[in-house]
């Protein structure tokens, strides 16, 4: 036994290794353009969010100059049914508390009082 010769080979394999690092590497760029993307996404929203306030200011801006134009014709139409501006003003606070009063739109309460007033005229 004293003349056998022993031997130990040892193998060591670093293509897994190698393949894992590549992996990691792969996974790492590929999180990156993840990450871009959901900046790019987030940047987006962003852009939307801000078209879409604009939107809401220029509806709302929309509403209340047709509101403003409403007032002013059913104003100039009760001043031509009651012959004033002066007469116009009383009457219409005077509508504007039996439109609150019968929980009735201060626009169906004009109009009915100016339908009203030109029949009663016509009727003597």
């Amino acid at each position: 036994m004293a003349g056998d010769i022993a031997s130990l080979g040892i193998s060591v394999s670093v293509d897994g290794a190698r393949q894992a690092v590549s992996d990691l590497d792969n996974l790492s760029s590929s999180s990156g353009k993840a990450e871009k993307s959901a900046a790019g996404l987030t940047s987006g929203l962003g852009l939307l969010k801000g078209a879409l306030g604009a939107l809401g200011v220029t509806l709302g801006l929309m509403v209340f100059k047709n509101a403003a134009d409403g007032w002013s014709d059913m104003t100039s139409r009760l001043a031509l049914t009651v012959g004033s501006a002066e007469k116009a003003s009383a009457v219409m606070e005077r509508l504007q508390s039996v439109a609150k009063n019968t929980y009735s739109d201060i626009n169906t309460t004009t109009e009915s009082f100016i339908v009203n007033a030109g029949v009663l005229k016509e009727i003597g």
